[in-house]
């Protein structure tokens, strides 16, 4: 084996190691902020009046639909990939 090619493929695999960590980095400080950003637009930007003004929700209230969807449509996608794997 060539000990200068197995380096450069080191270097490679670090080089992608560390644009992988920084992209992690740079997606949790975004999800961080999601919560108060999210609830700032909602608040400034949105029409939050459901039924014609009969029901008005708070920008607050609205935290809680990301983790409903991620309950949801994990749940879906578990279910669908049981049913798909399981032996006739």
């Amino acid at each position: 084996m060539d000990v200068g090619r197995a380096y450069g493929r080191r270097e490679q695999k670090d080089g992608r190691h560390l644009l992988a960590l920084l992209a992690d980095c740079c997606v949790l400080v975004r999800l961080r902020q999601a919560g108060t950003s999210l609830n700032l637009f909602a608040r400034d930007s949105t029409n939050l009046s459901l039924f014609n003004g009969a029901l008005e929700i708070q920008a607050s209230q609205l935290q809680s639909v990301n983790a409903l969807f991620i309950i949801l449509l994990g749940t879906g996608i578990w279910f669908n990939l049981g049913v798909a794997r399981r032996p006739e």
